[in-house]
């Protein structure tokens, strides 16, 4: 079998520091761009300069995630990973540009959808104990109260928590340019406990 010819590659590397933003008494955890420069390799094929390039940058790494980009025209090819793990609720279904941060209120919410099962025996299904635990909500776009992310804001695994209690933030809506995710913040009380 003849060996495989050497190419020169460009790989990018970006590097990213974990970030806390603040919304109106929501705290949501991001991914701010720190680094990104370029490197260039010499391998048998886009594969294998991605694996080399992606074991030296998660080695000793001080960054909070590391994403390495290998395009070699035809394909690009992208591995990412979190070498200190700092959070793990997904905010996006991949590394994303945060473009937007939105509020939304109790009182803006049109209406809240029970699961059929539990609208006839008022049992919870998954929850903590709750009847009548809303599964699905209704919420009208221009309802939201919606925040600018700053630039170089990014979004993948992160943190939606709330401040303090008492609010009447319900949920909170996170727009990427693959389109807009509702989450539901974790309570203060959960933030209380970690810090204790």
């Amino acid at each position: 079998m003849p060996a495989r010819k050497t190419q020169r590659l460009q790989v990018r590397v970006r590097r990213y520091t974990a970030e806390t933003l603040e919304f109106d008494g929501v705290e949501l955890g991001v991914l701010r761009l720190a680094e990104e420069r370029e490197v260039e390799v010499t391998a048998s094929d886009p594969i294998d300069a991605l694996v080399r390039v992606a074991e030296e940058e998660a080695r000793g790494s001080k960054s909070d995630y590391v994403e390495v980009i290998v395009d070699d025209g035809e394909t690009k090819r992208v591995w990412g990973a979190s070498p200190r793990h700092t959070w793990s609720r997904p905010l996006s279904y991949r590394l994303e540009p945060l473009l937007r941060v939105g509020i939304v209120r109790r009182r803006n919410i049109q209406s809240l959808v029970e699961a059929p099962q539990q609208a006839e025996t008022g049992e919870a299904e998954g929850g903590e104990g709750e009847t009548g635990t809303p599964r699905a909500f209704v919420v009208e776009l221009d309802s939201i109260e919606w925040h600018a992310a700053p630039s170089d804001t990014y979004v993948f695994e992160g943190k939606v928590q709330l401040l303090s209690d008492g609010t009447d933030v319900e949920l909170v809506a996170v727009e990427t340019p693959s389109g807009i995710r509702l989450l539901r913040p974790a309570p203060a009380a959960l933030r209380r406990a970690r810090a204790s």
